[in-house]
């Protein structure tokens, strides 16, 4: 690094001068991409990009400087490195020059000699025992440290609101009440239990194919009307995500699914500044841009589905503990984000907080039993009854309801024999159940190119041919397809018409008998 050239100043053509020599250099967009993103180019960035393209020996023969080599530079001579000079020199990005009249603003030298004087008052006690190159390589590492402290607090302005279509609410609001029994069928006394009603623009449209299971609604229900935070567990396929979101439907509530995976960190949740253009003449200033996560807890009453939280690093998972707990939100910037109105979260995971020991959900962690306390309820998610599970398959493809009862009851037995079996194949899903029967009903694949594409396929080479026996042991195709043209099962005879048959048959014989008897007399 050259000194000289770090501590001589350059003002109008020098300046433009330099400018040519660093966007000359092959390696400039790529540097500018990393360092200067709006092409700023005043001085804190020619400076830096001269030094970290290699350029100073042609800077300096712009600027009329001797050449100073690396032997004559005294190393317990207090340096500041260049990607501080900013820093240290209070030089902003977006800070003013006049080019044209080549005025070019000092460096204020006060703050330096604080930084060195902290920098001297920590090195004073140990520099007589320690070789002078290594007081210069603890002095080069203290010296961010004691940049940073000085550097005064970064002022960021909050993102400005989202505008939203002409005649959508800003924010959702209570527009009244209803019962238990009229938005979940729910029976008895807990039908008569209130439920609130909302007015989210956003709200996900009600599922005309879904399939209400009021006493299991009720559980959940009962406790998002509560404020609190639930818990579901249970394999891919079973409905934790519908369930969730047919609740936010029918109650008109905004609904936000959050999916997590082993790289989902909390930057991408909560949200971080950016830089933006500052103004016309060019320049830039940071600005915070929400994450999904916070955005989602501004907006009242909101739905909010963690999706498989174990699959996230561990202190993505652990950070919700206190955000549960307190539902509330601190941003880097300061600001407390407390959760809206009527603001619920909702846990949906493939395990119950313990990892998984099956091998089927790969990726997913012990989760933390502070953060499994913080749900109120933790309530298993199964998959439906072979009944409710026929049925949601007829709303849902259209297929004659006695090939629906058949896949859903075919699909209800396989799921036991694994479960018994201790099989780490995924059992069939309702998914599967609706893309078989779509297959077959609406595009008129075979039995067996059907279960091929939509299921066989999905599984590992090991598991398939476990499947395919499963198939063909306890589902009936040809009575599928014929239930599926609407074709009436073949009538079996009873035990007394087949005694009759076969008397009628041994009467028959016998007069034929009788007649070639007498026709040979």
């Amino acid at each position: 690094m050259s000194i000289i050239f770090d501590n001589v100043p350059f003002v109008g053509t020098q300046r433009n001068e330099l400018r040519k020599l660093a966007r000359s250099h092959p390696g400039f967009d790529k540097w500018r991409a990393i360092n200067d993103p709006t092409n700023a180019m005043r001085r804190p960035e020619i400076v830096k990009a001269i030094h970290d393209l290699g350029l100073e020996s042609e800077a300096e023969k712009i600027l009329g400087a001797p050449q100073t080599s690396a032997a004559e530079i005294d190393p317990d001579e207090s340096l500041v490195p260049m990607d501080k000079v900013e820093e240290v020199c209070g030089w902003t990005s977006d800070s003013s020059e006049n080019e044209s009249e080549g005025e070019e603003m000092e460096a204020p030298t006060s703050e330096a000699s604080a930084i060195d004087s902290d920098i001297e008052r920590v090195l004073a006690p140990i520099k007589p025992f320690l070789a002078s190159t290594l007081v210069a390589t603890i002095e080069s590492s203290l010296r961010p440290i004691v940049i940073a402290a000085h550097k005064p607090a970064q002022v960021i302005e909050r993102q400005a609101p989202v505008v939203l279509k002409e005649g959508e609410a800003r924010h959702a609001a209570r527009i009244g009440m209803t019962t238990m029994a009229k938005a979940f069928m729910v029976g008895g006394a807990r039908g008569k239990r209130p439920v609130t009603l909302w007015n989210d623009p956003l709200a996900p449209k009600v599922d005309p194919g879904y399939v209400m299971d009021g006493a299991a609604m009720y559980l959940a229900a009962s406790a998002f009307e509560a404020g609190e935070t639930v818990w579901f567990a249970g394999p891919a396929g079973a409905g934790k995500t519908t369930r969730a979101k047919e609740y936010a439907a029918i109650t008109g509530r905004g609904f936000v699914r959050i999916g997590f995976n082993h790289s989902t960190e909390m930057i991408d949740l909560i949200g971080q500044p950016e830089p933006v253009p500052a103004n016309e003449n060019g320049g830039v200033k940071m600005v915070w841009r929400d994450g999904v996560f916070t955005r989602a807890i501004r907006r009242a009453g909101t739905v909010i589905l963690l999706d498989e939280l174990t699959g996230s690093p561990p202190g993505t998972s652990m950070a919700f503990q206190t955000i549960l707990d307190e539902r509330q939100l601190t941003l880097p910037t300061g600001e407390v984000v407390n959760f809206a109105d009527g603001v619920v979260v909702v846990i949906a995971d493939n395990t119950s907080g313990y990892g998984d020991e099956s091998g089927v959900y790969a990726g997913t962690q012990s989760a933390n039993g502070a953060l499994v306390d913080r749900s109120a309820r933790l309530i298993p998610v199964d998959y439906m009854s072979a009944f409710l599970e026929a049925e949601a398959l007829e709303r849902r493809t259209g297929a004659p309801q006695a090939a629906c009862i058949r896949l859903a009851e075919f699909a209800a037995k396989t799921r036991t024999i694994q479960a018994q079996a201790g099989s780490d194949s995924r059992p069939f899903s309702i998914r599967r159940l609706i893309a078989f029967a779509n297959a077959t009903h609406r595009d008129l694949l075979t039995v067996d190119e059907a279960w091929s594409v939509t299921t066989l396929s999905r599984l590992p080479e090991a598991d398939r041919e476990s499947m395919r026996q499963a198939i063909k042991a306890h589902f009936d195709e040809k009575a599928y397809a014929r239930e599926l043209k609407g074709e009436p099962a073949p009538v079996e005879p009873t035990q007394g018409e087949l005694s009759q048959v076969l008397q009628d048959g041994l009467n028959e014989s016998r007069q034929r008998e009788a007649r070639a008897t007498f026709s040979k007399a």
